[in-house]
């Protein structure tokens, strides 16, 4: 199967991450930064190449940022960037994300903290897409939010397990964004919907690439994973749906979270 290897957001990748597969057979699927200025970050990726699984391996990336309006997608392929027209959409859970003509936010059901995007045109220049959106949040015994400290190599290795237990995932890149940007860390990957799992009708039963996009909070962690057929995704598409998922802003009131915290130290 072959890797990805195009125009991504979040930097040029500093070095060759390790490609880890997995064999056991599990029932889960993914659903699949930027500041309110709007700011994209483009990335030009390099070539990877397969080797044994070595969990330790995390690629560090650098940012590059281009000024894009709130109705604005931006995107670069083989060094030409692209200005796309988009509308900014809000979750119920209070993530903002933007979103091309034809894509629309459904929640998974009233008041909860999953959000999908799902394009079942085929007209469409994104066909076959699926977007998640999740807010996870760790409660305590009385159901409140609860604040922890954030041990940033310490999740990176529980994603990774994660993936190892994915039956479909067939091999996955772990890498660590810079500070200032909108997510910590991602993990890019690729897999077999043929396998058990929870697929929508354009995926299912197709090889996929897919990305999570993983931003730590105070209280829990704010996750954007795309999805796509492999077969329709050339490096246009790739970027396009990477530039979208990483318009995203998570809410606010985590933010209100942690400076409570700092005012009561």
């Amino acid at each position: 199967m072959k890797l990805f290897s195009k125009m991504l957001l979040l930097g040029t990748l500093s070095g060759a991450l390790v490609a880890c597969g997995s064999t056991e057979e599990e029932n889960d699927t993914t659903g699949g930064g930027t500041d309110d200025n709007t700011e994209e970050s483009v990335v030009e990726t390099t070539e990877e190449d397969d080797a044994s699984c070595d969990e330790s391996s995390v690629a560090e990336s650098e940012i590059t940022l281009i000024g894009a309006a709130d109705d604005q997608v931006v995107y670069t392929v083989n060094g030409q960037e692209t200005t796309l027209d988009a509308e900014l959409h809000k979750t119920e859970f209070g993530a903002t994300i933007k979103l091309l003509e034809g894509m629309e936010i459904e929640h998974i059901e009233p008041n909860s903290s999953t959000a999908q995007v799902i394009v079942e045109n085929e007209d469409h220049e994104l066909f076959g897409l699926t977007l998640m959106i999740e807010k996870s949040t760790i409660k305590d015994s009385a159901g409140e939010p609860m604040a922890r400290d954030i041990d940033m190599d310490r999740e990176i290795q529980m994603e990774q397990r994660m993936f190892e237990n994915r039956g479909h995932v067939e091999s996955f890149h772990p890498y660590i964004m810079q500070s200032g940007a909108e997510f910590d860390f991602y993990f890019k990957y690729e897999g077999d919907a043929s396998n058990p799992g929870s697929w929508s009708e354009e995926i299912r039963g197709n090889l996929y690439g897919a990305y999570d996009f993983v931003k730590m909070t105070p209280t829990g962690k704010d996750t954007v994973s795309i999805m796509f057929p492999e077969e329709t995704a050339d490096e246009e598409y790739e970027a396009k749906a990477v530039a979208i998922a990483n318009t995203f802003v998570a809410p606010k009131i985590e933010e209100e979270v942690e400076e409570e915290n700092e005012t009561e130290e």
